[in-house]
């Protein structure tokens, strides 16, 4: 797996945002927010892969 660097993280509390099927929606970002923390690099790659995913590209870098 590759690093994935994310140049400008969510800093908004976790516990307070709202819950969503796959992370939690922050209101100040207007975004759903996924924490990688816990999840294996398979299901970082999946998520990251996904179609739906597309809009979410731009706000990471992955570096070799």
């Amino acid at each position: 797996m590759k690093n994935v660097y994310i140049p400008n993280p969510c800093s908004e509390n976790w516990e307070l945002m709202s819950s969503q099927e796959k992370g939690r929606f922050c209101s100040v970002c207007s975004k759903c927010v996924i924490d990688f923390t816990e999840k294996q690099p398979e299901e970082i790659q999946q998520i990251l892969s996904k179609e739906k995913m597309k809009a979410f590209a731009e706000d990471f870098t992955v570096i070799n």
